[in-house]
């Protein structure tokens, strides 16, 4: 997965490894994705680190039970 340098100094800093991570998409908008996230299992603890297009808020109801889901240690990949 390429990140850019401001994205992988982010996952950095939250503990978050990329390379066991899953790209979770959060919000569409035909078929760019607007908000996604990058979730693990680090130490088993789930993380998340929420990835937003324009705006500077947290996607509405449906991006947020998506998060939650991705979330839970059944769903993750790392």
């Amino acid at each position: 997965m390429m990140l850019s340098p401001w994205v992988a100094w982010m996952a950095a800093l939250a503990g978050l490894v990329p390379e066991r991570s899953e790209f979770v998409r959060l919000v569409a908008k035909g078929a760019q994705t607007t908000a996604a996230a990058l979730v693990s299992l680090e130490s088993g603890a789930p993380k998340a680190l929420v990835l937003m297009m324009g705006g500077n808020h947290l996607p509405a109801e449906k991006g947020l039970r998506l998060l939650a889901a991705a979330l839970r240690p059944t769903s993750q990949t790392g």
